[in-house]
Formats: C-alpha cells, structure tokens, sequence
C-alpha cells in the first residue's frame, strides 16, 4: 500500500499551491472562487500540478526493470516459471492491433485473478511497489495489480503518456487504493483490481486522488470544493 508520508507530504504541496492562488492554468486573483475557475480536467475532476519522480524511490526502482520483465513473461521463448504465461502469450496474440477498449478490458481482467496480498504479508515491508515479475510470482497489493497492467499495455503498444497509476484515498473504504487511468481522446478509463469491467473515471466520485505518475512525470491532484477555493486572503484565519 502506498506509504503515508509521501501522501502527506504531495497533499500539504498541493494545499500550499491553491493557497497561494496557483492553477494548472495561470494564477489566480485574491477574489477568485470557485466558480470564476475553470473546470477541473484531471482524473477524478481534479485539478493537477506537474512534478518530477524524484521523491518516488519505489517507481523508480521498477521503472528500469518492467519492460523488460513484461517482455520476458510475454515471449514463448522465455520460461519464467510462471504457469499463467502461456495463456499470457496468447492473449498478446489475440489483442494486436486489438481495439483499445479490448485491450483495457481484457488485461484488467486477466491480471485481477492474482489474490490480493499486503506488502506485510509479501514482502514484510510496510509500502512495497513490485516489478511485474515478482507481483506475478508472489501477488501483491492495489498499486502492484495497477503497475503489471502499465507495463502490459505499454507491451501492446499503448504510449505511456496515455497512461498513470493513480494513488487515491477511497472514502468509502476509508484507505489508500491505487489504479491504473488510461487517458483516451474523450475520457479516463481505469482498471481496477477491484472491479473486472473498465469504467469511466467520472463514475468513482468516492476516490479522491492524491498523486499519480508515469515514467515521465508526477502529478499532484487536488479535488475542488464547491465553495471558493483558499487564497492568500481567504485562508480561514
């Protein structure tokens, strides 16, 4: 599971930002509120501030190592030890050059049959992100299914710009989750290890995403209310 502190620290960035008038669009004036701002168009409407991957030391440990394993598990050549992939292999057969929303569907039902398993449990870490091949081997926890889909999709094809793992507080379960959100020309589609059907990212107005990243970047998000965001003359104080 996704650790703590690195939540706390990306939602206190994120609350200085709006507090000091910042948008993903330009500054705003002291006056501004809610509903002078433009619409949120991040994923989960949110609003969404660039970063870099340098606090991210799990991601960047898997980075280096996920295409290459993915392309391990998925060649007829490799023996990897894993029994799943041979059905793997051909999967990849049947999805080239297969529509985009039956690669989305098929690849976040396949990897959801993996059990679920903390980092405790695995890895007897308190926050551990897996490469592919031992969340394969060994099943892991939210951000781990979210991570094995990322690098499965990337194998066919899909550009990693259309795609983050997202790293969200569920209200309703009351606990940090992480999913995959593919980007498409007109919506967000996430796979969800709890969830084998793909759905829009509008339909889950009870996930509140924190930060989410590619290989590329990190975003901070933050979710708007719906009276006037802070400023520096509307802190409360």
């Amino acid at each position: 599971m996704p650790g703590w502190n690195n939540i706390r620290a990306l939602i206190l960035l994120g609350l200085l930002l709006s507090t000091v008038g910042c948008s993903p669009v330009q500054a705003s004036s002291p006056k501004t509120t809610a509903a002078d701002r433009p619409p949120p168009t991040g994923v989960f409407d949110s609003y969404e501030f660039r970063g870099t991957l340098t606090a991210l030391k799990n991601w960047q440990r898997v980075l280096p190592l996920g295409d290459d394993e993915m392309n391990r598990f998925s060649s007829p050549q490799q023996d990897t030890g894993i029994r799943a992939a041979r059905e793997w292999q051909q999967v990849v057969t049947q999805l080239t050059d297969a529509p985009l929303m039956e690669q989305l569907k098929t690849v976040n039902r396949f990897f959801n049959r993996w059990p679920y398993r903390l980092d405790r449990e695995v890895w007897q870490k308190k926050d551990y992100w897996a490469t592919p091949l031992e969340f394969l081997r060994h099943s892991g926890d939210c951000e781990d299914y979210a991570i094995c889909k990322y690098f499965a999709l990337r194998h066919l094809g899909v550009a990693p710009d259309r795609m983050r793992i997202v790293i969200l507080h569920d209200t309703i379960r009351t606990i940090t989750h992480a999913v995959l959100a593919v980007y498409t020309q007109n919506d967000i589609l996430i796979l969800d290890n709890l969830s084998d059907p793909v759905f829009s990212h509008h339909r889950y107005q009870h996930y509140l995403p924190q930060y989410s990243v590619n290989e590329n970047t990190r975003w901070i998000h933050i979710k708007p209310r719906s009276t006037a965001l802070p400023t520096r003359t509307d802190t409360g104080e």
